[in-house]
């Protein structure tokens, strides 16, 4: 007892040398993260909080010490006077300005400085800005107007692939300003060779590996799944497989989306090793699936609200390779050109009415897709009054040639399931087992009854 009275002084020593060395302006130099139990110390070379172990926090207390006439100081000394510490660096929130008349405005940490995103503003780094990750872009100020020539081309063949380019665009333009009010994520489907994977790759390459997650929706709702997308700017998960979708996770994802004052979107967070806690996670959702997943039975009740919380993309556009295509987006100059373009843009709400069109408009190319085969029949044939045949080899070679051009599975009962689906059109097969034909069939694509 006696030991940590006599500590005490030092203590209070200790903490004016600090403030005085890691505090020479408004922010501290280094802090501490209670959530995550780790330490920061900013860096005037990126101008960026980066991790700091803890090793060097005792370090710094112990050259202290040694400094004080030859004091030394023990391991519980250390713990003692960290514990002390901690509650005046701590620091769970990141990416605000510390002027207490500008907390409404917005900046990012970028390559070239800090940036003013309402004013358009670029300033020097400095702590003062609590940063905890950069975005690898430098900003560009040729592009409030427009792309350049080239990266216009560029952009546009970009978007031609996907079938809601403006939805896209808007929910790009939302990510880049910290714009939450849709309370949406995107889920872009399609066939192999459709480009999901190199479109969903400008989100992820814009903000860096640093400020990007890769959680499929599936994970999210696992017990540690929300921990690798908390305090990440985007989650880009292009190739998820084809799974149901469970209770767990409609209710993760209707939390993720919602409460964008963090009334009803605070989620429990568990590093592993760490205790829980409750945060609010603000994450920017993409997903990519070849083919929608269902709806577990136990989830219709949520359907609605999954609905309008969700921008559907279809990729419907068999993409040929190129390479020198793939290499012209990702190249640095156009993703600064892009993400300065989205930057001068203006979110807009997608949602402006009750939402009822939206949900229903969606729900039915949900559940339309997420039986591609259904889907494919309806595209092709129709039910008539008349009285028209077309023969069951020819029906299911039309229908086998649709499913390898979009490089979806062939089942291995195909016939079957063929006949199952035509029969929910009232579409029958006939009784005939010498010339088996499907009757009141109508091709829908040339007009034509059999």
């Amino acid at each position: 007892m006696q030991t940590n009275q006599e500590e005490i002084p030092y203590y209070l020593q200790f903490e004016e040398f600090f403030e005085r060395y890691y505090r020479p302006g408004d922010a501290y130099r280094i802090y501490w993260d209670s959530n995550e139990d780790r330490y920061y110390k900013f860096s005037e070379h990126t101008g960026i909080y980066e991790p700091m172990v803890r090793q060097e926090l005792y370090r710094i207390i112990r050259e202290f010490f040694d400094a004080q006439e030859n004091k030394r100081i023990s391991i519980s000394h250390l713990k003692m006077i960290e514990c002390c510490l901690q509650p005046m660096i701590m620091n769970n929130e990141w990416n605000i300005h510390l002027f207490e008349d500008m907390q409404d405005t917005i900046y990012e940490c970028l390559d070239n400085g800090v940036l003013n995103l309402t004013t358009k503003e670029k300033t020097q780094y400095a702590a003062e800005y609590r940063f905890r990750n950069k975005i690898p872009r430098n900003f560009d100020w040729s592009v409030e107007y427009e792309l350049s020539d080239e990266h216009k081309k560029l952009w546009s063949k970009l978007l031609s692939a996907i079938d809601k380019p403006e939805q896209f665009v808007n929910f790009l333009v939302c990510m880049v300003h910290h714009f939450y009010e849709n309370e949406q994520f995107v889920l872009m489907y399609g066939p192999r060779g459709t480009g999901k994977s190199t479109i969903l790759s400008i989100p992820q390459n814009i903000f860096g590996s640093r400020n990007c997650s890769s959680a499929s929706i599936y994970q999210i709702g696992s017990r540690f799944g929300l921990s690798s997308i908390y305090r990440k700017r985007v989650n880009v998960n292009p190739d998820m497989p084809t799974h149901q979708i469970s209770p767990i996770i409609a209710s993760t994802l209707k939390l993720l989306t919602g409460g964008v004052d963090g009334s009803d979107g605070m989620l429990q967070i568990e590093f592993k090793g760490k205790t829980p806690f409750e945060a609010k996670v603000q994450t920017f959702l993409f997903f990519g699936i070849n083919q929608l997943p269902a709806f577990s039975e136990h989830v219709f009740s949520e359907t609605e609200s999954i609905a309008r919380r969700t921008i559907l993309i279809h990729a419907n556009e068999v993409l040929e390779r190129d390479p020198e295509f793939k290499k012209a987006i990702l190249d640095p100059l156009f993703l600064d050109q892009i993400y300065s373009w989205l930057v001068y843009q203006k979110p807009k709400l997608t949602i402006l009415d009750d939402g009822e069109t939206w949900i229903s408009d969606t729900l039915a190319e949900w559940y339309l897709d997420s039986d591609p085969l259904l889907r494919i029949i309806k595209s092709l044939y129709k039910y008539t009054e008349k009285t028209s045949i077309f023969s069951v080899t020819a029906v299911f070679r039309r229908i086998r040639d649709a499913l390898e051009k979009e490089n979806l599975p062939i089942p291995k009962n195909l016939q079957a399931q063929i006949t199952s689906k035509l029969k929910s059109l009232k579409i029958f097969r006939s009784k005939s087992h010498s010339h088996p034909n499907y009757q009141h069939i109508m091709s829908v694509e040339e007009g034509e009854i059999g």
